[in-house]
């Protein structure tokens, strides 16, 4: 845990014509009775962009959605459930310090909470946005990240499958014993959370209103894993080889190059001169290529719906081609407001892949 050693002097209020004339130094508050935990939830609930999460785990980009507050689960309610547009969900948990029986069981709780909501899907994280929101844009739509929404949905599901996610604890003054139980806590192989102690100072100013300043108190430090293997041979000493996984930070997109090279190595190559003889008609064409991390995407740009890239088939790094229906309808829909022609533009993709020796999935996409 990485406690912050830095702490923010005390605000004032100055004249930007002089500094020495017309200083208000401002009085800290306290969250009393007409400031509730109510009132803390609400205020990140309208301004998620209080809280510093990008600084507390670096795999997070903001913004963050808010996908609800006082969100039931088995062990209890999580006071506010954000979304990030980089596919990680932040669990926050808001105390008010005054409450003793709080300090010792904050960490556990929201732990504990985070076990929970790990079990869900993509399509719980929708139904939270859809009850709150009377806008007929999806989550994704809403959200718009730069990649497909297929893309997307994946990391999103990957992210909650894998336990990569956020857990802050936000109150007015963080205890000691609060302190030094986080201080305990480290990431279990197999649930790499994140977790932070964020402090909201308040202050207050005039017209009953109040200057929030947020300051993170402490925060999980990454430990970095690596993976050995041993492998036996004729040799009288196995050998022994220490990979250490890339971090998100460091990955890169694929290049023409080394998705040629991958191919080969995942299939043959001759499947690799196939698909570079592919690219070369790809790039002739008026169709565009996007480079994934380990996949590329070929998208078609219509000149009747020039805001939308539609998304035809994205191809993997081991030779895997595939589409997903639902996502090519749902950006037709939105371009051309018919589903009878999102029903006639899926039922000739249908075609055209089961005539090259396509198949359909499980659940018939």
């Amino acid at each position: 845990m990485d406690t912050g050693n830095e702490r923010l002097g005390r605000p004032v209020i100055a004249s930007k014509s002089k500094s020495s004339e017309q200083i208000v130094r401002l009085r800290r508050l306290k969250m009393k009775n007409d400031l509730t935990e109510s009132w803390l939830q609400e205020l990140l609930d309208n301004s998620p962009d209080l809280l510093p999460v990008n600084m507390i785990d670096d795999r997070i980009d903001p913004p963050l959605f808010s996908l609800g507050r006082e969100i039931t689960n088995p062990s209890g309610a999580i006071d506010n459930l954000f979304l990030s547009r980089s596919g990680h969900v932040v669990l926050v948990e808001t105390k008010l310090w005054r409450n003793p029986e709080s300090r010792r069981q904050v960490v556990a709780q929201i732990i504990d909470y985070a076990g929970h909501v790990r079990k869900w899907d993509y399509a719980k994280l929708c139904s939270l946005w859809s009850s709150r929101h009377t806008t007929t844009s999806s989550l994704w739509a809403s959200v718009a990240p730069e990649e497909d929404e297929q893309d997307w949905v994946d990391r999103v599901s990957r992210n909650l499958e894998g336990g990569r996610m956020a857990l802050l604890i936000v109150g007015d003054g963080i205890k000691s014993q609060t302190q030094q139980l986080a201080d305990s806590v480290s990431g279990h192989a197999d649930f790499p959370f994140r977790l932070g102690l964020v402090e909201l100072r308040l202050y207050d100013l005039e017209n009953n209103k109040i200057l929030v300043m947020p300051s993170i108190i402490a925060r999980t430090q990454e430990i970095e894993r690596a993976v050995v293997r041993i492998v036996y041979s004729d040799g009288k000493y196995p050998d022994v080889v220490v990979e250490v996984p890339d971090s998100p930070r460091d990955r890169r997109s694929l290049s023409r190059q080394s998705f040629l090279v991958e191919i080969g190595r995942s299939t043959s190559q001759e499947c690799a001169d196939v698909a570079e003889r592919i690219l070369e008609l790809l790039e002739s064409s008026d169709l565009q290529i996007e480079w994934k991390t380990s996949s590329l995407a070929v998208k078609a740009l219509v000149a009747s719906a020039p805001e939308v890239l539609f998304s035809l088939v994205v191809v993997k790094n081991n030779g895997q081609m595939y589409t997903y229906k639902p996502w090519l309808s749902d950006q037709v829909i939105r371009a051309w407001k018919s589903e009878e022609i999102a029903d006639q533009l899926l039922a000739r993709q249908e075609e055209f892949f089961l005539g090259i020796g396509g198949r359909k999935s499980s659940s018939g996409n």
